[in-house]
């Protein structure tokens, strides 16, 4: 397993500028990578090079990638583990004059089961069960009917949502006031897009503000992400 290289997250602001156009730049007090120590306590290295120890009685990890096709309605689990690895960042940009944000959170765990190991265990089972193929394809349908951009498929060797949108109509409702949205300065949103992906011992989200990625475009930045864990 490669050691965590705080110079595999630089490397996503490149990224973004091939696939977006535009200026991006990381935010290096708020990106880098954070190992397990043991008791509760992560070795944390920021790309700037600042190094602290933060402890937590707990870290919760939720299901967020069960869909409701297992019954009447979605269904949601949460956990407590800590992860062996955790990589973050924050990229900054300016596409057509618009601020621009790339917000992505990746955990690695080296034991099962875990979220992640349980999480992909679920969504496997839909995936490769055919009588769940017309349920994807009616949600994806009806999404694209909304304006919005669906996809429940696997990639990288995750299984994955991907969504986007810049529907203003629906953009417009979102509690941004309320969401940690308003501390990087977002006041509205003209489009999001949004990946969710797991692995047996990997889960990456990613979150794109004033952007509505394809999912080509999505997945490289995914894909770039996920080397660094």
């Amino acid at each position: 397993m490669p050691l965590i290289s705080p110079r595999g997250v630089s490397a996503l602001a490149s990224t973004a500028q091939s696939e977006f156009s535009g200026k991006w730049v990381i935010a290096k007090c708020k990106s880098g990578t954070a190992s397990y120590m043991g008791n509760g306590e992560y070795k944390v290295k920021y790309i700037n090079g600042t190094v602290v120890y933060e402890s937590y009685n707990s870290l919760q990890f939720t299901n967020l990638l069960s869909p409701p096709f297992s019954g009447s309605s979605a269904y949601q689990i949460i956990y407590n583990a800590y992860p062996s690895k955790v990589v973050f960042s924050i990229i900054n940009g300016t596409v057509n004059s618009e601020k621009t944000y790339i917000i992505l959170i990746g955990a690695y765990w080296n034991y099962t089961p875990s979220p992640a190991s349980e999480t992909y265990s679920v969504i496997n089972s839909i995936l490769s069960n055919s009588s769940y193929s017309a349920s994807i394809s009616a949600a994806e349908a009806q999404a694209k009917s909304q304006g919005i951009c669906f996809v429940l498929s696997s990639f990288n060797g995750l299984d994955y949502y991907y969504t986007s949108t810049a529907n203003t109509t629906l953009l417009s409702q979102l509690p941004i006031s309320s969401s940690p949205l308003q501390s990087l300065g977002v006041t509205s949103i003209s489009a999001l897009g949004a990946f969710e992906g797991v692995s047996n011992n990997e889960e990456i989200a990613v979150l794109a503000v004033n952007l509505a990625p394809t999912n080509s475009q999505m997945q490289s930045i995914v894909s770039q992400f996920q080397s660094c864990l």
